[in-house]
């Protein structure tokens, strides 16, 4: 947020956000190259730093980090290349090229190496993610952005009471398919649209979502349904292709 809104500012408040972003910038360095148990999280971000001596990463955090890095270089802050291509690199290693297993999305929470035995976590909102912080590292050409686009033409966008994270998941569709552009854009966002819109209240809100998101509050939900609705103006420099 703070790097979307830097450019709008100036004087004083600009002055602010500066010293504020570049000690998100350090601070967002040192997590990414602390040493992580599994060599597979090399490179990615996790909830809860510091963090007990198992250090590791995930796809949603990982894909905040990468849309902060993207929107401070945008803002023309120093940025190094290696920074993101370190992130870009735990992304890919999330993807799942297992057909039988692409049932409901084809990006993990973590990577296979990093987490074995564990839940794979494949969703919407972590195929979504992925897919966006791909194309704006640049990576658009992938298999796995391509495979990301072919499954989402191939079925409904889902309801709010179909997806535990439908406000973030919409938020990082809305933005994906924005920058896949042509046929998936106007085939996906007019179901992600359409749905938002049912669900707006008549005091212009959003409701409570279902399960996890249930206990964020409104604020949570308006805020991100109107985030999701928006990528069609560019408005936003990290919305710009």
């Amino acid at each position: 947020m703070l790097g979307e809104v830097y450019g709008m500012t100036s004087g004083e408040l600009s002055a602010r956000i500066e010293t504020s972003l570049k000690s998100a910038l350090f601070f967002h360095r040192q997590v990414q190259s602390r040493q992580k148990v599994m060599p597979s999280d090399f490179g990615g971000w996790r909830y809860g730093y510091p963090e007990s001596p198992k250090a590791s990463s995930d796809m949603s955090v990982t894909g905040w980090a990468l849309m902060f890095l993207r929107s401070a270089r945008n803002a023309e802050f120093n940025v190094q290349k290696n920074y993101f291509d370190e992130g870009l690199d735990f992304v890919e290693r999330c993807y799942v090229d297992d057909p039988a297993a692409q049932e409901k999305g084809v990006f993990r929470y973590r990577p296979l190496a990093s987490d074995p035995k564990g839940n794979p976590q494949i969703s919407l909102a972590n195929t979504a993610s992925a897919m966006l912080t791909l194309i704006l590292g640049g990576r658009h050409e992938l298999t796995s952005v391509k495979d990301g686009v072919r499954w989402f033409r191939a079925r409904n966008y889902p309801r709010p009471w179909q997806n535990s994270y439908f406000y973030l998941a919409s938020y990082y569709s809305s933005q994906a398919m924005a920058q896949v552009g042509g046929d998936a854009w106007n085939e996906i966002y007019p179901q992600i649209a359409g749905n938002l819109l049912e669900e707006q209240t008549d005091e212009g809100a959003w409701p409570l979502g279902s399960g996890t998101e249930k206990k964020f509050g409104k604020g949570y939900t308006t805020s991100l349904a109107v985030l999701a609705l928006t990528p069609a103006y560019q408005l936003l420099p990290i919305y710009q292709r």
